[in-house]
């Protein structure tokens, strides 16, 4: 639920247990931006009247900062005190006009709107200030990475349907368009690659099993894998795929099959464990010869042998990626199957059915790269024992959708009013333009390991690292200055992802060594490349596939990220020491 409804006024959600919830008020305060709205004419204060879609998109994605990226405000503009008159600066120029609003340029009051303006601290030179508004919203938000700004899109748009706010929902979706323009773009060449499977065309199947399909086709693109095309304009709003629950394949699914209900019970309290070795116990039956229920047989028919995920990779593949962690991290993934192998052996599997440890491996790369985890109503059968609503589910045919950070579509959802699993359009989907889903907030090394690609330049990355000094008495002076110990690199953030408050930290780490902190720093960041490849893993049959390819891609995105830090450190290494000095204003202790 994004709001509270306190009538008129709709307030900001904050999470309970949010660590972060007074820098987020406080950032709101310094922004200009209000805590609160109201429908109408109201006696609180602190409530602004709701008639600005930019506002209540930038509102909600300060209350939808995760702890970590606040981090990277410090260095901002947006954290520096902001005078009455910037504000009214701000104010005046967010008047635009519901087509400006549209193009991302509307203005919410005050976040200053020049650089000599927030070191100053007064009022900034007219001649200065950017004319248009488009530059102040722009400039407020340039060192966070999209998903904060699709997120709060999305809730905006919901808001402004359930208060039937029917002129700001125009502004908000045109906004929303103008962010999936990317997902939008319409390639020639796409191909019908319908797919079959138990004897069974998709629309076939569709029919029998009482999924509904939008205006949607089974494409391919040259450039691209399978997914959904729009067969016609989409406006939002519009379902693209809705699932009755008979068709959903969960934990609970299985405990309602009498061949497998046995081992089920037992090992229940493993949800996603259930749900793997379900997809094996079926898999066998159906290469037995035995008839399977149709949503089940239509689902292994077209479901693939074989996949990319870093846990199907050989050993040798996954240590080229450079990344000890990233090795560690799949090592444990294979013991944890072969643990859930010998419960189920314990538990009673079928003696005539094989469990060989590629089986699992084969139904984690299915529930890792195609299961939603999603709140569905309990069965009737199974009421009264406790089980979660949530649960993981593998849909068929909802499991074709791509990824994409500017996805047009909503997360999946049930919908309880239709009795339906539901993945819904945000954005108006022009004919032709492939459907996108976003998987998440995922680093290319987990998109490598849940879904086995690897995207270009993807603003996600992050690498992470620990400066903890061994001197106790330095280790107090981080914590007195507000300084932690563990920092990350990104693409996301200021300076092409250094954090504005580890160079200060870096600073108390070697005071009094005569060491020059950058250097140390930069040795730090250097440490971070991927490890040197081993010249033996090319002559390795795999290093001339797609592995080996992704290997590659990996390795470059890596060294990409780090490359963007140093040249970052180097600039800052040729300016003046009190240049540098800034970085660590907005850190130091009360009093100092």
């Amino acid at each position: 639920k994004f709001l509270l409804v306190m009538a008129p006024v709709l307030q900001l959600p904050f999470l309970d247990g949010d660590p972060v919830i007074p820098e987020k008020h406080a950032l709101l305060r310094t922004l200009g931006l209000p805590q609160s709205w109201s429908l109408g004419p109201t006696a609180d204060p602190t409530s602004q009247e709701l008639g600005d879609a930019g506002s209540l998109v930038d509102s909600l994605r300060v209350a939808f900062l995760h702890p970590d990226e606040l981090d990277f405000l410090h260095e901002d503009e947006g954290h520096r005190t902001i005078s009455s008159a910037d504000r009214g600066t701000s104010a005046a120029a967010g008047q635009g006009t519901s087509a400006e609003v549209g193009q991302g340029t509307s203005a919410a009051a005050g976040d200053g709107t020049s650089a000599a303006a927030g070191e100053a601290g007064g009022a900034p030179d007219p001649a200065e200030a950017p004319a248009p508004a488009k530059l102040d919203r722009q400039g407020r938000w340039q060192h966070f990475a999209p998903w904060n700004r699709r997120k709060a899109l999305f809730a905006a748009r919901q808001i402004c349907i359930k208060h039937g706010l029917s002129d700001m929902l125009r502004q908000v979706d045109a906004e929303i368009a103008e962010f999936c323009s990317a997902a939008n773009k319409v390639s020639p060449g796409v191909v019908n690659a319908d797919i079959q499977g138990a004897g069974l065309t998709l629309e076939k199947y569709c029919v029998r099993s009482g999924v509904a399909l939008g205006p949607v086709f089974v494409g391919q693109h040259s450039d691209s894998d399978r997914g959904f095309y729009a067969s016609d304009d989409m406006n939002p709003g519009s379902p693209i795929v809705s699932v009755p629950p008979a068709v959903l394949v969960t934990c609970r699914r299985a405990l309602l099959d009498p061949g497998f209900a046995g081992v089920a019970e037992k090992l229940i309290d493993d949800g996603e464990g259930v749900l793997q070795l379900y997809l094996i116990f079926c898999r066998a039956r159906q290469r037995q010869g035995v008839q399977l229920s149709l949503d089940l047989d239509f689902l292994l028919s077209t479901s693939p042998d074989s996949y990319t995920c870093l846990i199907t990779w050989p050993a040798p593949a996954v240590a080229a990626l450079g990344q000890p962690h990233v090795a560690q991290v799949v090592a444990t993934k294979h013991a944890e199957l072969e643990a859930l192998g010998a419960r189920a052996r314990a538990a009673g599997w079928p003696g005539d059915l094989p469990l060989a440890h590629e089986d699992l491996v084969w139904a984690k790369a299915f529930t890792d790269s195609r299961a939603f985890s999603v709140e569905v109503p309990v069965e009737a059968e199974l009421q009264g024992r406790g089980l979660p609503e949530r649960v993981l589910c593998v849909v068929p045919v909802a499991d074709m959708m791509n990824h994409a950070m500017e996805a047009q579509c909503t997360i999946p959802t049930f919908n309880r009013e239709q009795n339906c699993f539901q993945l819904v359009t945000q954005a108006a989907i022009p004919k032709g333009a492939q459907v996108y889903l976003n998987y998440g907030t995922l680093q290319t090394w987990e998109l490598l390991c849940y879904y086995g690609f690897c995207p270009h330049n993807n603003i996600c990355d992050t690498l992470t690292f620990d400066i903890t000094p061994e001197d106790p008495a330095k280790l107090v002076e981080l914590t007195a200055s507000g300084l932690p110990t563990e920092h990350s690199l990104r693409r996301g953030g200021p300076g092409d992802g250094l954090p504005p408050r580890l160079l200060p930290a870096v600073q108390i780490c070697v005071e009094g060594q005569g060491i020059d902190a950058i250097s140390v720093l930069s040795s730090v960041v250097q440490s971070l490349l991927p490890e040197p490849l081993d010249p033996s893993v090319m002559t390795e049959t795999w290093w001339h596939g797609p592995m080996g390819r992704l290997v590659r891609e990996f390795r470059d995105s890596q060294c990409t990220l780090v490359a963007r830090s140093l040249d970052r450190l180097s600039k800052l290494s040729t300016e003046p020491e009190a240049k540098r000095r800034k970085l660590s204003v907005a850190t130091e202790p009360a009093g100092s």
